[in-house]
C-alpha cells in the first residue's frame, strides 16, 4: 500500500492518505457502454442502414473485424456459423464502395464456397 502526502488545503496541514483513496473503485467506476455500431467510425448513410436492418450492437467478429478491414489490411477470421461473420465483410466493403470511382472496373467480388453458403447468405 503506497502512501502519499496530500496538503489539505482547509486547515493548512500535511495529511498522511492512502492513495487508493483517490483512485475510484470499480463501483464507483461509469460503465462504459461497449462499443456499439456508432463506435466502428461508420458513415453516417451506411450505420443508418445497419441500424434499420435491426442490428443493434457488433458480435464479437463484427467488432474486431470492422476497423481492421476498413483500414485496408486483409483479414481472415474463423467464427461459428451465426456469428456475424457476412456482415463483418460486407459493412466495411459497402463503405468502400459509397466512394465514387470514374471509370472504375468491378469494385468488390464476394466469393461463396458453397451452394448451400450462398443461399444462406442471401
Amino acid at each position: 500500500m503506497m502512501k502519499v502526502d496530500v496538503f489539505k488545503m482547509r486547515n493548512y496541514k500535511r495529511v498522511k492518505m492512502d492513495i487508493s483513496q483517490l483512485i475510484p473503485q470499480d463501483n464507483e467506476k461509469k460503465k462504459k457502454k461497449s462499443g456499439g455500431f456508432q463506435s466502428l467510425n461508420l458513415s453516417k448513410n451506411v450505420l443508418r442502414a445497419v441500424l434499420k436492418k435491426g442490428y443493434k450492437v457488433p458480435t464479437p467478429i463484427q467488432r474486431k473485424a470492422i476497423p481492421v478491414i476498413m483500414e485496408g489490411k486483409n483479414v481472415v477470421a474463423m467464427a461459428r456459423t451465426g456469428s456475424g461473420k457476412t456482415a463483418a465483410f460486407l459493412i466495411p466493403m459497402l463503405e468502400r464502395l459509397k466512394t465514387r470511382i470514374p471509370k472504375s472496373g468491378a469494385r468488390a467480388l464476394i466469393f461463396s464456397p458453397t451452394r448451400e453458403l450462398a443461399y444462406a447468405d442471401s
